[in-house]
């Protein structure tokens, strides 16, 4: 699945792959369903039926980074499966109606706190909502969290237009599955666009 994420880049225009995992990431069933997993770099694990999978790629065009992750789900989600990916989506539509000009970084962040402790989902949820984006990696950093920890968070951080900002959504649920969302989002005056049209809700590959 990795090369063939990578193949389908590649005669799309992208340059060289990315990412500190060393490739394109994907992780099905367990691998996708750490507490706090965040990154999944391909094994020969083979994806199976009932599994989540996960597709967190990453392209480049003239050093400029992308970033994108969605999901899938082989054959009819199990009811956990289902209240999983239905938290998963409206917590993915929030972070994005959240990411406005003149909001800070722990606004952001505290809002889905919220959201995951109102759901009971706080505990599946990787802390932080997000990163930078741009040339090289630069701007990977800082992280869309709300920290008092030196070097780990800048809450106070403002978004501001022409901002682009890497949004992302990390719910891994032991036993059931993971999800993750990220996307390339341009900080516009009037609030956001995001860079991709892929939709939030996991694909079901019946077959």
């Amino acid at each position: 699945m990795a090369g063939i994420a990578e193949y389908a880049m590649r005669k799309a225009g992208s340059e060289l792959n990315w990412t500190f995992t060393g490739g394109q990431e994907i992780g099905s069933g367990h691998r996708g369903a750490y507490y706090w997993g965040g990154c999944t770099p391909p094994t020969r694990k083979r994806i199976e039926r009932g599994d989540n999978v996960i597709l967190d790629v990453h392209a480049m065009y003239n050093l400029y980074l992308g970033d994108l992750a969605r999901n899938a789900i082989m054959g009819e989600p199990t009811p956990e499966q289902r209240e999983l990916s239905d938290v998963f989506v409206a917590a993915c539509n929030l972070l994005l109606e959240s990411l406005k000009p003149g909001t800070t970084y722990g606004e952001v962040a505290d809002k889905m706190d919220a959201f995951m402790d109102r759901t009971g989902y706080r505990q599946y949820a990787l802390p932080g909502y997000g990163h930078g984006i741009g040339i090289v990696g630069n701007e990977w950093y800082p992280v869309l969290m709300n920290s008092s920890v030196p070097y780990e968070s800048k809450g106070g951080l403002v978004l501001q237009p022409n901002m682009v900002e890497i949004p992302a959504v990390v719910l891994n649920r032991p036993g059931v599955g993971g999800l993750r969302m990220e996307m390339s989002v341009l900080i516009t005056k009037d609030g956001n666009e995001p860079l991709n049209k892929v939709p939030f809700e996991p694909a079901i590959i019946e077959r």
